[in-house]
């Protein structure tokens, strides 16, 4: 009886100790250790909570464009050879800003040339466009332009008082004392002009509101263009042979002439220096 017993617990020792090994055999980690590859993975953080600071309900800040400094708009007052003005310029990126200008200003002045004073007035008046290329990002730019309207020109009067010595093309005249010779004479120049230009200076400052630009460069206004309209009587020595500029053609072959000296002279001066200062400010 007591062997019958025995036998069946024997039996259910032996089964549990067999299946207490296998357990053991079969974990990887029997001493209940932990390996670093078992280790717990953090869940990576939400994209839209990595800003903590960031309050409930405000827009999220918009990120910084290459083209930041487009559309930007700044104006300018500037004074140099081309006259007095202003200037305008829109941002098109970090390196390029096209800028615009219209400049103006007048002065007279007196001179006397083979006999004949001549009182001129200089006329400045232009409007340009200029494409401002900053090629190390600072203030230094090489500005390509055009003149689009090119008004700058010399116009005055001419006059010989009466009984006065003059020569039109080297021939020898008295002007008359009772009809004296008067007229005019224009200095004329191309409509529009090409210009190139280099310079420091943007009416577009990143970092502050106010600026100074100075620029320097060419006008490419082509050779002057002179006329001249004489009127009145011309005479021979001691007041004798008196007759009207008009109606005597060597007198007027001779004012043509003399154009034409004065157009060869003046046709070295194809260029015109321009130097500018300014003072701008950007909104």
């Amino acid at each position: 009886m007591k062997a019958r017993v025995l036998y069946p617990a024997l039996a259910l020792i032996v089964m549990v100790a067999t299946l207490s090994m296998t357990a053991t055999a079969s974990d990887p980690n029997p001493m209940g250790t932990t390996d670093s590859s078992t280790e717990l993975s953090v869940p990576a953080p939400d994209a839209t909570n990595s800003s903590q600071s960031q309050t409930p309900g405000q827009p999220a800040p918009k990120p910084q464009s290459a083209d930041q400094d487009a559309h930007k708009v700044g104006i300018g007052f500037v004074f140099g050879t081309l006259g007095l003005g202003g200037q305008g310029a829109v941002g098109l990126n970090r390196k390029l800003d096209v800028r615009g200008e219209l400049n103006f200003f007048r002065i007279s002045r007196s001179s006397v040339r083979n006999g004949i004073t001549y009182d001129a007035s200089i006329h400045l008046g232009n409007v340009g466009v200029l494409l401002d290329w900053f090629p190390w990002a600072n203030g230094f730019h090489l500005s390509p332009g055009l003149l689009v309207y090119n008004g700058n020109k010399i116009t005055g009067s001419a006059s010989v008082t009466g009984g006065q010595f003059f020569t039109l093309n080297g021939a020898p005249y008295f002007s008359s004392t009772t009809t004296p010779v008067t007229g005019s004479a224009t200095i004329g120049l191309n409509k529009v002009a090409p210009e190139i230009l280099f310079g420091w200076g943007t009416l577009l400052p990143r970092s502050r509101h106010w600026s100074v630009i100075f620029d320097a460069g060419v006008l490419f206004w082509g050779s002057p263009n002179v006329t001249m309209n004489l009127t009145g009587d011309v005479c021979d020595f001691g007041q004798t042979n008196c007759r009207a500029i008009s109606s005597d053609p060597t007198v007027q072959a001779n004012i043509k002439a003399q154009e034409a000296k004065y157009n060869s002279d003046a046709s070295p001066y194809k260029v015109f220096p321009v130097i500018q200062f300014g003072v701008g400010y950007r909104f």
